[in-house]
């Protein structure tokens, strides 16, 4: 980073997630069109490509040009460079070689330093943009933000934590793609119990948070992802019994029962919250 920046004038960087930060150079400010961006988009082949990734759109590209020279400057700091004659990285990396962490530790160092995308940096300018699309891109840019904070503390703290930072994104923007990316819940993930998984581990965080709107359609998509998930079934019952909701209750152990007949369990618990049903529906005050 010290070198490229000593190099190019101009520096914007874009990071897209783990390892990887790709370093834009010019010799002149970057003028990006949006307009141009999204005739780009709707052309078949990058649409499908960009898709695939995670990319549904111009906005979802621009909100990763977080970096403009000054940031990764203030980042790599004062230190040798690296040359050919003097291949610093090429010996000290294989020596050194604990990317996650140097991942982590980049992205907590520089998040101070890192622009919105909707600010018109020096390095970059955005063109051709309406005073709607720089709110929406303003708002996008605030959820990578989290996101990036979720994948900085994910690496340093642990998996719980760093999704904490990503279900705070998830509940301001519930079809973010970077967010449903980062969690494993993007629709391109394959649908089977790993993503189901996902979709309830995600779900018990939101609880804890008090997001309990959110933790129940999260609960509800895991199911129909994966319906043999008996514990996400159990949770969504559980917490709509808690909730006073026996009514909402019964209708999912129902699914379960339904999906899982062999479960005897289920079974027992379905004639329980049965009865529940049937004793505050004969006894509006037992409610």
């Amino acid at each position: 980073v010290r070198s490229f920046t000593s190099v190019f004038r101009y520096v914007t960087g874009c990071y897209i997630g783990n390892e990887t930060l790709v370093l834009l150079g010019t010799k002149n400010p970057n003028d990006l069109s949006v307009s141009t961006l999204k005739e780009k988009f709707k052309q078949p082949e990058i649409k499908r490509l960009l898709d695939w990734i995670d990319f549904p759109d111009w906005k979802s590209l621009v909100s990763t040009l977080v970096f403009d020279k000054a940031g990764l400057m203030a980042y790599a700091g004062d230190g040798p460079l690296n040359t050919i004659n003097e291949p610093l990285v090429e010996f000290a990396a294989p020596r050194n070689f604990s990317p996650n962490e140097n991942v982590g530790q980049f992205l907590r160092t520089s998040l101070s330093e890192s622009l919105s995308p909707a600010k018109q940096g020096i390095d970059i300018y955005l063109t051709n943009i309406t005073s709607t699309e720089l709110e929406s891109l303003h708002k996008s840019g605030e959820i990578y933000s989290l996101v990036m904070q979720g994948i900085s503390a994910r690496i340093l703290e642990g998996e719980v934590q760093g999704k904490q930072y990503l279900c705070e994104a998830l509940a301001r923007d519930p079809t973010n793609p970077h967010v449903l990316h980062f969690l494993g819940l993007s629709p391109h993930a394959p649908r089977n119990y790993l993503k189901s998984k996902l979709y309830l581990d995600t779900a018990l965080i939101c609880k804890k948070q008090n997001r309990t709107a959110l933790a129940y359609s999260l609960l509800d998509s895991a199911v129909k992802i994966d319906s043999t998930n008996i514990i996400a079934y159990n949770k969504y019952y559980t917490w709509l019994a808690e909730a006073g909701e026996i009514e909402d209750a019964v209708s999912v152990i129902e699914q379960a029962v339904q999906h899982n007949p062999e479960i005897s369990a289920l079974k027992r618990d379905l004639e329980y919250f049965q009865s529940i049903l049937a004793n505050t529906q004969n006894n509006p005050k037992e409610k």
